[in-house]
């Protein structure tokens, strides 16, 4: 018999990660590789990050991740971001296909309020992306693109805490992966 985890978190009395070790991204700081590897991320996956932002109060866009392909921008894109320059600090997972054009971009305002650790997950089945907070399914505020789309690319470079031109992240980031 086989015995399978769940992918998604469930809340329990020890989510601190006191006892362990954590990056702590300060002003323009971020880990990336800068060629294309074979991440073998195609058109399914699963990424699970534990973030934990640094304040309360937002006034720039900044980057948990983003992972695409070096020979054009937003080439098999999947980004993470979080636009604190609007109203209500949203979080924005943009997805994007072979050919560069955006196919995906969900917005979910006021997602993480800061200072805490939040665990995040988000799942791509070819068709349907879904995004759970600390295992609670979150609807998308609003849908800026919902389109039908493919990611075939499975070379790509992956930044976590910046994206490749700026938009650095300000917080903590522990036990980053992906299926």
């Amino acid at each position: 018999m086989i015995r399978r985890r769940p992918l998604i978190y469930m809340q329990t009395a020890e989510s601190t990660f006191e006892h362990l070790k954590s990056i702590d991204f300060a002003t323009n700081e971020a880990m990336r590789n800068t060629t294309d590897s074979a991440v073998n991320i195609g058109n399914t996956w699963t990424i699970m990050i534990w973030m934990k932002t640094t304040g309360t109060v937002f006034t720039t866009d900044r980057t948990l991740f983003i992972i695409n392909p070096s020979d054009a921008s937003a080439r098999n894109e999947i980004q993470y971001r979080h636009d604190g320059s609007i109203l209500n600090d949203p979080f924005v997972v943009n997805l994007a296909d072979s050919a560069g054009t955006s196919f995906k971009s969900y917005s979910y305002d006021s997602l993480i309020v800061g200072d805490i650790w939040e665990q995040i997950v988000l799942t791509w089945n070819g068709t349907t992306l879904l995004l759970y907070r600390n295992g609670t399914f979150i609807t998308p505020t609003s849908l800026g693109i919902d389109d039908p789309g493919t990611m075939t690319n499975t070379n790509r470079r992956i930044s976590v805490g910046a994206n490749f031109g700026g938009e650095f992240w300000a917080g903590r980031i522990h036990s980053i992966a992906f299926w």
